[in-house]
C-alpha cells in the first residue's frame, strides 16, 4: 500500500496541494516539474531529505529527527535495550536509560 504525503504547492500563478506517493514502483508526484522532468521532482527530493533525518525510536517505533534521540550507553543497568539504539525521551525516561 502505498504512503501519501501532502505538501503544500506554491507558484505564483496557482496554489493546490500535491500528492507524493510512494509505492513499489518508486516515487510519483502530481507536480508539472515531475512531468517534465520524468523523474524526481524537489518534492521527491524533500521527502528523501526529510527521511534521511528520522529514526525510529527503538521502543515505541515512533519516527523523530537523529537530534530527538538518546543513544543507550554500556552503562545504562536496563536489560530491555542494545547499546547503541536510539530512544526518545519518553521510552529513555521510562527503561532507566536517562
Amino acid at each position: 500500500m502505498p504512503s501519501l504525503r501532502k505538501q503544500p504547492g506554491g507558484t505564483r500563478r496557482h496554489s493546490t496541494t500535491r500528492i507524493y506517493t510512494r509505492g513499489r514502483r518508486g516515487e510519483f508526484c502530481e507536480c508539472a516539474d515531475f512531468e517534465f522532468r520524468g523523474g524526481p521532482c524537489l518534492h521527491i527530493y524533500a521527502a528523501y531529505v526529510a527521511r534521511a533525518k528520522t529514526r525510529p525510536c527503538a521502543g515505541c517505533g515512533q519516527k523523530f529527527r537523529h537530534r530527538d534521540l538518546f543513544e543507550v550507553m554500556e552503562d545504562h543497568g536496563s536489560l530491555t535495550h542494545f547499546v547503541g539504539d536510539r530512544l526518545c525521551r519518553a521510552c529513555a525516561l521510562a527503561h532507566g536509560v536517562l
